[in-house]
């Protein structure tokens, strides 16, 4: 979008929270209690002339449009059943090989038939998330035949996930940065013929 002679804007906010949802199979098995589930998307955009006063008046030339949007996301995840030391095995082991099994969440449930060192563990747990989205935008005409305009986005966003790359006790943090710069014309060179660029 971009800015007209008028100052125009808009404000939205999106939520959704876990009130209304179910229980998972596998975490309703195994006794555990509900993850949290929160979605908050919020933003404005806001557009008009670029008028400094005194000095420059954008009017039918020159205009802005900026838009920001942030979202806060936590995500319910119920772990896939998967195996963690036993207490009996950690009770054993000593030295380094304490310290790696102490690592791994406590069992939920008694030990596996035949595996004494083995117990299930499944678990609920939320992976919070965020982004910022930030977009600036001007145009310019330059007499009736000549357009430019550029754009800005900057966009850092942050994830944080549980059983993907490990047991569910480790925490992958993962980053992100998306920035963009966008530049372009609009030429009128005949009544039939344009150039964009």
């Amino acid at each position: 979008k971009s800015g007209t002679n008028d100052f125009h804007g808009t404000v939205h906010e999106f939520l959704r929270n876990s009130k209304l949802d179910a229980l998972g199979f596998n975490a309703n098995r195994a006794g555990q209690t509900k993850p949290s589930f929160k979605r908050n998307q919020y933003g404005f955009t806001a557009g008009g002339p670029v008028l400094l006063p005194k000095l420059y008046d954008g009017r039918n030339r020159t205009f802005f449009f900026v838009s920001y949007e942030g979202l806060r996301l936590i995500q319910p995840v119920i772990s896939i059943p998967s195996r963690v030391p036993s207490l009996a095995a950690r009770a054993r082991a000593t030295g380094m090989l304490k310290s790696i099994l102490d690592a791994y969440p406590l069992p939920v449930a008694d030990p596996l038939p035949g595996l004494p060192d083995e117990t299930p563990y499944v678990t609920s747990f939320s992976n919070p998330s965020k982004l910022n989205a930030t977009s600036v935008r001007l145009d310019h005409s330059i007499g009736s035949r000549l357009s430019l305009f550029g754009r800005v986005n900057y966009a850092p966003s942050e994830n944080r996930e549980r059983a993907r790359f490990a047991t569910p006790s480790f925490i992958a943090v993962l980053p992100g940065k998306t920035e963009t710069v966008t530049l372009g014309s609009t030429m009128v060179l005949s009544a039939s013929l344009n150039n964009d660029l």
